[in-house]
């Protein structure tokens, strides 16, 4: 069992939790079960080691406060220990109910039979959201599969067995792109997390319903058969009589297949569809079974984003469903998903462990960084950054998302102002030569003077 050092906090006291010395002045007292640690007072903290901070030089990992005092905590602290700003880069703070539960986790995130899925649903909004081809996602850094916010609501499914925010955390996610002004996506984010909502609902997370419609319902059904049988397709859609005849040609070859989709579209294209949200899941079940398993067609969808945005995102999700596909007996008989190189890489982010009692890996935490954006100016001027044009923004214990910072020289207006600041003081010295050389011109013409008495030039002999 592990042992954890805590000490309670006043404000008054707080310089010495963030000097080396000062931390010798604490009362620090042990625990072994953190997650019994009572609620401090407003205007204190409970400040939690993993290691003696009176034998090492290290700041707490996590702050604790009551509840409902966060942002004010948050403001106060980068206010006062503006010196290792950004705090959240090193310690963590949070209510005593987060703590808790956080506390009680499994440190191994798990998502179970979602992850391919997971994946795919990922892949698709970087592809609606960014415009990109297929092919650009083999060569996509991990930064931009964190930027999603369906990697945001993986994430926290993956880490929170229980979690029930999401409509909070969603809140959090676009305030973090508004607050670094990031640029606007092809993608709503309020449709992006009714896809993700739906697929929650499904599994079985509370509270992803609250942020569901009523046409919603339809597709959770289909995402639920899905999970309890990959191998088969979703009996409610076989209602929709096109989808019916275009899924009984997607199993033949690949070009017939092809021919099965354009056709859906075709017939689909006149149609009044009054669940816009179960036409985007048909659309991207059926584009998926081109070539399951992988993302290589996402370009087929071009011609209906317009009108289905999220289709993209469904495309991505039905393909981790490849494995022992009984709808496709003519196939090249490849039985695994074939995504790219890539979202193997993102997967190991989903699911990567990591301990509430350990230093974050973010660049600021959302607490701070809300803080920092009501004070005026750039609440990112003069960071370290673990990446270069881009930073890693904690929104919960464990879930970060990464936004673009720009890496561009100053504007024009802030060149203009050095320029200027510049020109005035070149022009200050000036002046100040001009009046050291005038004193020196007075001084010399004054009556009596030695120089008065001096002719400057050599008078001229007459002739005579």
């Amino acid at each position: 069992m592990n042992t954890h050092y805590y000490a309670r906090v006043d404000r008054r006291d707080f310089g010495d939790l963030i000097s080396e010395e000062g931390v010798s002045r604490l009362n620090i007292e042990t625990v072994a079960e953190i997650d019994i640690l009572e609620a401090p007072v407003s205007n204190a903290v409970i400040a939690v080691w993993s290691l003696d901070p009176k034998k090492t030089t290290q700041l707490p990992e996590v702050l604790i406060c009551q509840d409902g005092t966060q942002n004010d905590w948050a403001a106060w602290i980068t206010t006062f220990a503006a010196r290792i700003r950004p705090f959240s880069a090193y310690m963590r703070l949070m209510t005593h109910t987060d703590f808790q539960r956080t506390a009680k986790r499994s440190p191994t995130p798990d998502i179970g039979p979602f992850t391919w899925p997971a994946a795919g649903l990922i892949l698709g909004e970087v592809l609606g959201a960014s415009d990109l081809p297929d092919k650009a996602l083999e060569t996509l850094s991990a930064t931009a599969f964190a930027s999603t916010l369906s990697f945001v609501m993986c994430r926290a499914a993956a880490i929170y067995a229980d979690f029930q925010e999401w409509s909070h955390l969603v809140e959090m996610w676009e305030s973090v792109r508004e607050v670094t002004k990031q640029r606007t996506r092809s993608i709503e984010s309020g449709s992006i997390a009714r896809v993700c909502a739906t697929v929650m609902d499904a599994l079985g997370f509370q509270g992803a319903s609250k942020i569901l419609t009523r046409n919603d319902t339809e597709v959770s059904e289909a995402c639920r058969y899905l999970f309890r049988s990959p191998q088969r397709t979703p009996s409610n859609l076989f209602e929709t009589k096109i989808f019916a005849d275009a899924e009984h040609m997607m199993r033949g070859s690949r070009e017939d297949r092809v021919l099965a989709f354009e056709e859906f579209l075709h017939r689909s294209d006149g149609i009044s569809v009054p669940k816009p949200e179960i036409m985007s899941f048909m659309l991207g079940y059926l584009a998926s079974r081109i070539a399951p398993g992988t993302i290589r067609h996402s370009s087929v969808l071009g011609q209906v984003t317009h009108r289905y945005p999220t289709a993209v995102l469904w495309y991505g999700f039905c393909a981790g469903f490849a494995e022992g596909d009984a709808n496709m007996p003519n196939a090249s008989g490849r039985r695994g998903v074939d995504f790219p190189s890539s979202a193997r890489r993102m997967i190991r982010e989903l699911l990567r462990p990591e301990l509430v009692l350990g230093a974050p890996i973010c660049d600021i935490g959302y607490l701070e960084l809300i803080a920092l954006s009501r004070t005026g100016g750039d609440p990112l001027e003069g960071f370290i950054k673990t990446t270069q044009g881009s930073i890693i923004v904690e929104l919960l214990p464990g879930v970060c998302t990464s936004v673009s910072v720009s890496s561009k020289p100053p504007a024009e207006s802030q060149v203009r102002e050095l320029r200027g600041r510049e020109i005035i003081e070149r022009m200050g010295k000036q002046i100040e030569r001009l009046c050291e050389t005038y004193k020196d011109f007075l001084a010399a013409k004054a009556p009596g003077s030695e120089a008065e008495q001096r002719s400057l030039f050599p008078t001229r002999r007459k002739k005579k």
